[in-house]
């Protein structure tokens, strides 16, 4: 019987080669407590604030260890991993956080998986001569959650009596000649599992994509979704055009 990691973390879609021992998560409290004049002390309940998950990696810097993994058996070493935690942290852009259960015979465990979008809050990195040549990394990421600005025009009522009507526009450039996170965009070109061309994967032509994550330094700089958001894959700028 083939062997398989209890657990699998991605970062997007990068495997975090030795998944934590342990992963915490918090749930945020936003209660309100407030004095009442003669009624005391109460508890103004309130909807729960943003999950937060918390764990240490260990990146390792020796290739051969039979408990980490890595998609394609490619070895990578810590620094490629801190350069991922890098992009996230500078990007200001959310990711998405994947932890699931497998079963010893690689089947995954129904109804048991974490899949969120998430943000990097920090995170801090240290050698110590008790992990040897591998790195340890503490992580604190926190759930993010969509939202987006709009203009709002308020014309003034030609009857007083009428409610005044309000004219709306997405606050979003559609600039056809700049590719930005959440561009849409024409998609001709091969697919990879990272923006530096490992895992190349099905090839795309004049496909209507939606570019989620941008990595400047990546020789594949864009990350495509299909418009529904699902992951596709990196793609090279050539391969990329936009649209109006």
């Amino acid at each position: 019987m083939a062997y398989y990691m209890s657990y699998y973390m991605f970062f997007d879609s990068v495997l975090m080669p030795v998944t934590p021992e342990e992963v915490k998560a918090k749930i945020k409290n936003l209660n309100k407590t407030v004095n009442l004049i003669n009624e005391g002390e109460i508890n103004m309940l309130k909807l729960p604030g943003l999950t937060e998950f918390s764990f240490t990696l260990l990146l390792p810097n020796i290739k051969g260890y039979p408990f980490a993994r890595y998609l394609g058996s490619d070895f990578r070493n810590a620094q490629y991993y801190l350069d991922l935690f890098e992009l996230h942290k500078t990007s200001k852009r959310p990711f998405s956080f994947i932890l699931t259960r497998m079963f010893p015979d690689g089947k995954p465990v129904s109804n048991d998986a974490t899949n969120t979008l998430v943000s990097l809050e920090d995170y801090t990195f240290s050698d110590s001569v008790k992990n040897g040549f591998d790195v340890n990394v503490d992580i604190n990421l926190k759930i993010w959650v969509n939202y987006g600005t709009r203009i709002g025009t308020v014309q003034q009522p030609a009857d007083a009596q009428s409610p005044p009507t309000v004219a709306v526009q997405n606050n979003r450039p559609n600039d056809p000649s700049k590719i930005a996170v959440g561009a849409k965009v024409i998609v001709s070109g091969q697919l990879y599992r990272d923006s530096y061309g490992s895992g190349p994967g099905k090839v795309l032509s004049a496909y209507n994509g939606v570019v989620n994550i941008i990595n400047e330094k990546g020789s594949f700089p864009y990350h495509i979704s299909d418009p529904g958001g699902g992951w596709l894959g990196w793609v090279a700028a050539s391969s990329v055009t936009g649209v109006s």
